[in-house]
């Protein structure tokens, strides 16, 4: 889940969420290139999907734009179709 959005010292979008392995809450931060600033407080308290390595829970990528799920080789999903107006173009 987001839980603050910012920006970073670049200006780019900067989301700190948390998500949930086997009853451990992880607190993590991502900087997000491809979204505008004007979606920071769209994201707040929103779940939005995490990958993560299976040992090695700390070590995760946020999935977020169409960029990110391209990156790990997933497709892009539905759910989602509400973020696309926030990617930059």
């Amino acid at each position: 889940m987001v839980i603050k959005a910012g920006s970073d010292y670049k200006g780019r979008l900067q989301l700190d969420y948390f998500y949930c392995v086997d009853s451990i809450k992880i607190n993590a931060r991502a900087v997000v290139p491809e979204l505008t600033l004007s979606s920071e407080t769209k994201l707040i308290g929103k779940w939005v999907p995490v990958m993560y390595l299976k040992n090695i829970h700390e070590k995760n990528v946020l999935l977020l734009s169409r960029k990110s799920f391209e990156i790990v080789g997933l497709s892009f999903p539905d759910s989602l179709l509400w973020i696309e107006k926030f990617e930059k173009r």
